[in-house]
């Protein structure tokens, strides 16, 4: 698991969740704020931004343990910006916009794409599931919106149980109907959204442990069998994990 401390710092660390370890590496070329990045299997580097208003987008390779800069996308970036990872190209939701973009990493192009049925101003986390890109709107809202790769078109779903605010984040195990959420907003509310249903559900799972709360810059993802939970701005510099097999919590690093 790759980690950027934000906050206006440079600092990256990389978690084993094998060897349940922290290995502290290479600062990233300038500080980050408000930023995401993404895992692109086909070339085995992260694609990341350096946010907060700024241009600037690099390539992370995991091997080196070196950073290189790409082509710019087409306008700087503000709050709510999020990179996703699907089929060959990266997707850029603007953030503080409705502006969304495709990146192509094998022609190295950027190309506009339909945008957005709502503003998209909060930071926020989406998450790819099948064949579609999930969004919160967030920024106090609870519009939740799914993007189809294929179609390049939008639907507005059902929206979320309560308000997301900073740190609202999305998790997609890999299969099976479920995607998982917290609010952010400094809250510890743990929710699941049926894809197929269309539906949200609140006591299906249970919330984070008593006083773990997840502010501005949190974050769920998850390895493929279990979700991991990191608290961005609420200062816990903990790694929890969430077992869907026995809905449980637990600290792991």
């Amino acid at each position: 698991v790759y980690v950027t401390r934000s906050t206006a710092t440079n600092t990256f660390y990389r978690y084993s969740i094998s060897g349940n370890s922290w290995t502290t590496l290479t600062n990233t070329p300038q500080v980050t704020n408000y930023h995401s990045f993404v895992y692109v299997s086909g070339v085995d580097k992260y694609y990341l931004f350096r946010g907060n208003g700024n241009y600037d987008i690099w390539t992370y390779n995991t091997t080196g343990n070196t950073f290189a800069s790409i082509i710019e996308p087409p306008a700087a970036l503000s709050t709510g910006a999020n990179l996703t990872y699907s089929g060959g190209d990266v997707y850029l939701i603007r953030g503080t916009s409705t502006n969304f973009y495709g990146y192509d990493v094998a022609t190295n192009v950027w190309t506009t794409l339909t945008v957005a049925p709502g503003n998209i101003a909060g930071e926020q986390k989406a998450v790819v599931a099948g064949g579609s890109i999930y969004y919160f709107a967030a920024n106090n809202t609870t519009a939740f919106y799914s993007y189809s790769i294929a179609g390049n078109s939008w639907t507005t779903l059902t929206a979320a149980p309560a308000a997301i605010n900073g740190g609202g984040s999305l998790a997609y195990p890999g299969s099976g109907d479920y995607i998982y959420a917290t609010r952010g907003g400094n809250l510890g509310t743990f929710s699941r959204y049926s894809i197929s249903g269309n539906s949200w559900s609140d006591v299906a799972v249970a919330d984070l442990p008593t006083n773990i709360l997840m502010g501005i810059g949190s974050r769920i993802l998850s390895d493929g069998t279990d979700i991991y939970a990191f608290t961005g701005s609420t200062g816990k510099p903990k790694l929890y994990k969430y077992v869907i097999g026995t809905d449980t919590w637990s600290v792991v690093g």
